[in-house]
């Protein structure tokens, strides 16, 4: 029988989190706030947790994975942010979609997305800023909808391989992500763009407009 708690947790230490654990709740309608941590290396506890409304992972210093999330396939808002040691999405591999936003901000050693492999639509907003290892958006393969992408200061980010298959979004604004030459993943998007929807590159390594997509120079050889 589900085991479902009513309201917001929070987690600040390995002990609260084996707290909430040991309740073996399967749902939590509510957030559940994993933060300020500096001896949880990955969220195992909770491989029970089924359902979550939102949940809030950052400011844990020795957080190296997100382990223990494999049940979890829908939420509505996950917000990965500042954590010093993560360096994959390991645990998010079942994670289909997210009704509102994924913020996923300032985590240094960060290199790959693809633990969100299964992930297929975002339906308000999608926020990459300041993750200073990551070089390639592999992982998102099968995201083909999302209505808001943000990517901005991504220092280290070479291209937009992982967006193949976005073919639907309202607004993709590409920022200040000081190595990115290649954004041929957007091929797609650019083909199906409606007339309202925004596409803005300004202040990478490489800036193509429309007008250069369609003349196939979405890339610049380095």
């Amino acid at each position: 029988m589900p085991l479902v708690y009513e309201g917001n947790l929070e987690a600040r230490s390995l002990s609260d989190l084996e707290a909430i654990a040991d309740k073996d709740y399967t749902k939590i309608n509510g957030v559940l706030a994993i933060h300020y941590t500096n001896e949880v290396e990955d969220l195992s506890l909770l491989k029970n947790l089924q359902e979550v409304s939102g949940l809030i992972i950052r400011y844990n210093d020795d957080l190296e994975s997100l382990k223990g999330l494999e049940n979890v396939h829908t939420i509505d808002f996950l917000e990965i942010e500042d954590n010093l040691q993560l360096k994959e999405l390991t645990g998010l591999e079942n994670l289909q979609s997210v009704s509102k936003i994924l913020s996923i901000k300032n985590n240094d050693r960060l290199i790959s997305l693809e633990g969100l492999k299964s992930l297929t639509s975002m339906n308000e907003q999608f926020v990459l800023f300041d993750n200073l290892s990551l070089s390639n958006l592999n992982g998102l393969e099968k995201l083909q909808e999302a209505n808001q992408i943000l990517i901005t200061n991504n220092i280290n980010l070479k291209s937009l391989d992982g967006l193949d298959n976005l073919s639907k979004s309202a607004d993709i604004r590409i920022y200040s992500n000081d190595s990115l030459v290649d954004l041929c993943a957007l091929v797609n998007f650019v083909a199906q763009k409606g007339e309202g929807d925004i596409f803005t590159a300004q202040m990478n390594a490489y800036n193509p407009t429309l007008e250069d997509f369609a003349n196939n120079k979405c890339a610049i050889e380095q």
